[in-house]
């Protein structure tokens, strides 16, 4: 597990990941959850946790076998091996970790916090979910 500092001006460079992400369309190992994650990550604390795992997978199948490799059968308990977890999500601040429940293999989608939404990725794209979908929440900086 890895304690992060947040910058001292991380608001501006928080915002402009999302701006980013937003005119990039959805794909594996480019811009998909667990990069979304990471990217407001290095944003707000300058470290760059998805060095060891880029182009180590190109689609869901192996996105999946990468973390199963690494002991997790859940996207959310691998975000909680690198990561400190809150108590609770309702304890999340703005630019913290968000594991919402899904039906796929990875048992979790990553979000980011930002305020009383969490942003997310879809397959439409980049939107928000009401905070209240977390069941896990995990510190940055």
């Amino acid at each position: 597990m890895i304690e992060l500092k947040r910058r001292e001006r991380w608001m501006g460079p928080f915002c402009d990941v999302f701006d980013d992400i937003r005119r990039e369309p959805i794909s594996w190992d480019r811009n998909d959850c667990a990069l979304l994650a990471a990217r407001n990550i290095y944003a707000l604390t300058g470290v760059d946790l998805s060095l060891p795992y880029r182009g180590k997978y190109h689609d869901g199948a192996s996105a999946y076998r990468l973390i199963r490799d690494q002991g997790f059968t859940d996207l959310a308990d691998f975000a909680a091996s690198i990561l400190p977890e809150h108590a609770h999500p309702v304890d999340a601040q703005t630019g913290d970790i968000a594991a919402i429940p899904t039906d796929t293999p990875f048992g979790h989608v990553l979000g980011v916090f930002d305020f009383d939404r969490i942003w997310v990725l879809g397959e439409e794209g980049l939107g928000t979910v009401d905070r209240e979908k977390a069941v896990r929440a995990f510190k940055v900086g």
